[in-house]
């Protein structure tokens, strides 16, 4: 801002012939001065004149100071919007009365409900049907006992798998949930190759046994009990496969496998 030097020439050049001045601080930082003068007369000022300025310099400071305060926060509630409509999870905010003051655009697309339509409302009203469900159990023990809660649900009426948490505050609630169908059904997918692969190991005499090189995991069939007359266990973990096979393997065979399994891994 600019600053005037109170000179006496400076002073004389406006025909200044007495002023009054006030610094004006706000949170501590001067921000610049507040105040009077008469061209007329060389005098003092009475005290009210100087009450009237403080209280010009009070009114304007804490003026400012509120301008400010709500820029802040306007500033900071616009970070946090943006960020919250940028995530990839959907997002809701919910008050300690399970009023609705939060919905982003992620959740207005998974639930094809937006904004204008739910915000204010009670979120039980909206979504009865979530009454009596793992839903309304697990948000309304996050917030009765203040612990984040994470799970999984699957919502008949959207006939889609959500991963949701919950994380809670003395004000409410806030929960972020995403779509998690696909990983479900692949999920599936791997989960019923892995049981026709065990009924068709548990089918046959022969010893199978698979290797996950990534996991460095074994697993080993039942033909292995039938076959070597002893249990063994279905799956080892963090296994040296080498050291396994020289233990289990005549030596003078144990090299000629080895090099086998290092030729198919080539």
């Amino acid at each position: 801002f600019p600053v005037t030097i109170f000179t006496k020439e400076n002073l004389e050049s406006q025909s200044i012939k007495s002023f009054l001045v006030l610094p004006l601080f706000i949170n501590n930082i001067f921000y610049g001065f507040v105040g009077f003068d008469d061209r007329i007369n060389e005098r003092r000022w009475s005290n009210s004149e100087i009450t009237f300025l403080n209280n010009i310099v009070y009114n304007l400071s804490t003026t400012i100071q509120r301008k400010k305060a709500n820029y802040e926060l306007e500033k900071s509630l616009e970070e946090k919007n943006n960020i919250l409509e940028s995530i990839d999870d959907a997002f809701i905010s919910l008050d300690q009365n399970w009023i609705v003051k939060y919905w982003n655009k992620k959740s207005e697309s998974i639930v094809n409900l937006s904004r204008d339509q739910i915000i204010g409302k009670n979120f039980w009203e909206v979504f009865p049907q979530l009454l009596v469900t793992t839903y309304e159990k697990n948000c309304k023990e996050a917030f009765e006992h203040q612990k984040s809660i994470n799970f999984q649900d699957y919502f008949e009426e959207l006939k889609i798998w959500l991963d949701v948490s919950a994380y809670p505050s003395k004000n409410g609630l806030s929960i972020y949930y995403k779509d998690i169908t696909n990983t479900k059904k692949n999920e599936d997918a791997l989960k019923a190759s892995n049981d026709r692969f065990e009924k068709s190991t548990a089918a046959t005499n022969d010893a199978i046994w698979d290797w996950d090189i990534e996991k460095n995991s074994l697993y080993r069939g039942e033909g292995f009990t039938k076959s070597f007359g002893y249990k063994f266990p279905s799956f080892i973990y963090d296994t040296n496969i080498l050291d396994l096979i020289n233990s289990r393997v005549r030596p003078d065979q144990a090299d000629e496998v080895i090099n086998s399994l290092k030729d198919a891994i080539s």
